[in-house]
């Protein structure tokens, strides 16, 4: 075998070993990632099965929604209730007044397809 093939497979092995440990890095910060996202799963979930009343059980998952979603500074939580309608029941960045503000089921339904839509694009 000639000293090119032998170098040029020299430097391919090297090649492929590098991208592999950058995989193996890659998918090692995912999996930290993961791990923590769980931890701060169950912890709210704890939290939450303590909560004294449905409204902090609905600020507690509101607040961890935020800050476990990346650019996020500001939510609300609707419930739909028993007249057939979403209410507020939780708000983070929005003024108190939304809380007055009710949405048809109707609406939500087609705002929820609006949106699928675009992330489907």
């Amino acid at each position: 075998m000639n000293d090119y093939v032998i170098l040029g497979l020299g430097t391919l092995f090297f090649i492929i070993i590098v991208l592999q440990r950058i995989k193996i890095n890659i998918l090692k910060r995912e999996i930290a990632t993961k791990e923590k996202l769980k931890k701060d799963i169950y912890k709210l979930c704890e939290r939450v099965s303590k909560a004294s009343t449905k409204e902090e059980a609905y600020f507690l998952i509101l607040d961890s929604a935020i800050r476990l979603i990346s650019k996020a500074d500001k939510g609300s939580i609707l419930i739909l209730e028993d007249d057939g309608k979403f209410h507020f029941k939780a708000l983070r960045g929005y003024a108190e007044a939304v809380y007055d503000i009710f949405l048809k089921k109707k609406i939500c339904i087609y705002i929820d397809v609006i949106i699928l839509k675009i992330l489907l694009l």
